[in-house]
């Protein structure tokens, strides 16, 4: 699988975090915060509050990718 379609699946992966925050319309205080590690796909996803950072993690490094506001 190459950089492009790595990334299509994980910005889906946060489409599909925004769809079950929006869908549970959840409170302030009862975020979906916490922490993703992608299965096969070598991310790592870190959301808290109005913040999600991707890094991209292989044997040797976890290395930050971009971050997510809203």
């Amino acid at each position: 699988m190459n950089k492009f379609h790595k990334h299509v699946v994980c910005i889906s992966c946060v489409a599909l975090y925004f769809a079950v925050c929006a869908l549970n319309r959840v409170a302030a205080a009862d975020r979906f915060d916490g922490l993703w590690l992608s299965d096969g796909y070598g991310y790592f996803l870190e959301a808290r509050g109005p913040k999600i950072t991707v890094s991209e993690v292989t044997s040797l490094s976890c290395i930050d990718s971009f971050v997510l506001t809203w």
